[in-house]
């Protein structure tokens, strides 16, 4: 599944990439939003139960919050190369594991750190070659 993923999520910011030539930033992000939104009604018929107000509310706030923050990195990819926006995403491993520790009070055992590290030395190691490779040039 993790390899599922990382294909997944290479193949998303290569057809960004390439989306950013011809749409805006929010459209590209609308779009996506949209076609997400859909898929995610597909759950349904599995026990779908409607938020009270308040989770309404946070979920309304998340979910501005994270538009917001794809049209950020949508924009970046646009003009910055694709081995330098990627392991930005890697933030996002700090943000969960900060969450879960102080909001919901769960510890990442030890194969997770490992895991995370394996995968943070990874895109750095990328960015580093990517930087001397442009040096060379």
């Amino acid at each position: 599944m993790a390899l599922a993923g990382a294909i997944g999520a290479g193949f998303a910011i290569t057809q960004v990439r390439h989306l950013t030539r011809s749409e805006t930033a929010e459209a590209i992000v609308f779009y996506f939003s949209l076609v997400a939104s859909l898929a995610g009604l597909a759950t349904l018929p599995f026990g779908w139960v409607k938020p009270d107000p308040q989770t309404g509310a946070i979920l309304v706030g998340l979910g501005v919050a994270g538009g917001l923050g794809q049209i950020c990195m949508t924009t970046a990819t646009r003009y910055a190369p694709a081995s330098v926006v990627a392991p930005l995403n890697y933030a996002t491993l700090l943000w969960a594991t900060l969450f879960g520790v102080l909001a919901l009070g769960e510890w990442p055992d030890g194969l997770v750190l490992l895991g995370a590290a394996v995968v943070v030395a990874a895109g750095l190691a990328l960015v580093v070659k990517e930087h001397r490779f442009k040096k060379r040039k």
